[in-house]
């Protein structure tokens, strides 16, 4: 179940973003250091799990590709974009969270999380 919710905010975080062109600054910056925080969560969640090993490789090949289609999301746009701060915001808010948060966390990820979401569907 724990995998499943990380992997959840995982997907979470690719729908965030896919709204929003940046360059590799701060937000690129900000996703790869999330990414890495959500991969080691999920690796340590898996060392205290009983999950057979293919398991684990295949939920860590999941994360891997999810931060790299991130990743190469951050081309050449404009950090004038109108999104561009709220989903940086999301995005610090959600790094500012513990690995036992983000396991439990819904819908509603954090406060700026929302406030993204409710500008983004405007676009």
């Amino acid at each position: 179940m724990k995998q499943a919710i990380k992997i959840t905010a995982a997907s979470f975080l690719a729908v965030l973003l896919t709204s929003v062109a940046a360059h590799a600054d701060d937000l690129g910056d900000e996703v790869t250091a999330l990414c890495e925080k959500m991969k080691q969560c999920t690796l340590d969640s898996m060392a205290e799990a009983e999950m057979a090993p293919e398991m684990k490789m295949m939920i860590t090949q999941q994360l891997d590709m999810a931060c790299v289609g991130l990743q190469a999301r951050f081309g050449a746009a404009a950090q004038a974009h109108s999104l561009y701060q709220p989903a940086l915001a999301c995005v610090k808010s959600m790094q500012a969270m513990s690995c036992q948060e983000i396991e439990e966390s819904d819908d509603s990820i954090t406060p700026e999380c929302d406030r993204y979401q409710e500008l983004a569907e405007g676009y």
